[in-house]
């Protein structure tokens, strides 16, 4: 597996490909958000997966309720996430969430998102899966995904 930075708060982890229909598109993403980082004003996509206010919408959402992020009715199916009952990791506590069509991936794709926060920090650790029956070679499915983020630490 490779570990590729996206700019200073974030990282992309998953399978190396030579095949040239370009990589494999399921990844897992680490993006760390400081307590300091401006809440506004900051360059769009500066951390992957950030949006302020999106993620306050997440942060809100009652377990076993679902939201959108999107109010086009074409979107909100994209972007819609459940509030999962909270996960542990890194030895924490981390509210759970999941994304059953994420935006731009292809069918049999899921996207589960963590967020956990500790050391001043919240942490947006997550990943675009493959369900069972995608056919995607090479892919990140659920029992690796949860074997990856087994191993998941934050050092203080």
């Amino acid at each position: 597996m490779d570990i590729t930075g996206q700019g200073t708060y974030s990282w992309i982890v998953g399978f190396a490909t030579t095949e040239p229909t370009g990589p494999v598109p399921n990844f897992i993403y680490i993006s760390v958000i400081p307590a300091d980082f401006p809440r506004s004003g900051s360059e769009p996509g500066a951390i992957y997966n950030y949006d302020p206010a999106e993620t306050q919408t997440l942060l809100n959402l009652p377990v076993g309720e679902n939201g959108s992020l999107r109010d086009d009715p074409n979107l909100a199916p994209s972007f819609t996430y459940t509030r999962l009952p909270d996960a542990t990791l890194g030895n924490q506590a981390a509210q759970a969430y999941e994304n059953t069509q994420p935006w731009e991936f292809p069918p049999g794709t899921k996207e589960i998102r963590y967020y956990l926060q500790t050391n001043g920090c919240t942490y947006l650790v997550g990943g675009y899966i493959a369900t069972a029956g995608s056919g995607q070679m090479g892919a990140i499915n659920e029992e690796l995904f949860d074997q990856i983020m087994a191993t998941f630490q934050v050092n203080s």
